[in-house]
């Protein structure tokens, strides 16, 4: 198979950003919030979905 130089460039970009933050996962994650909350995007609250969201999404039909 030949290389995907695409899938290798990732990969390198992904080791070099958590080589910055010595592999610290936490780290990165926090990294990753500051910088979505400067450039105004919402990110996750990871609160899970309240009973009425569910129903929603459960009783909501798919054309």
């Amino acid at each position: 198979m030949a290389p995907n130089t695409i899938i290798e460039d990732i990969h390198k970009i992904r080791e070099e950003y958590a080589k910055d933050f010595n592999n610290d996962l936490r780290a990165i994650c926090s990294d990753a919030r500051d910088k979505q909350g400067r450039e105004g995007r919402r990110g996750s609250t990871g609160k899970p979905k309240t009973n009425t969201e569910r129903d929603f999404c459960a009783k909501r039909e798919i054309p």
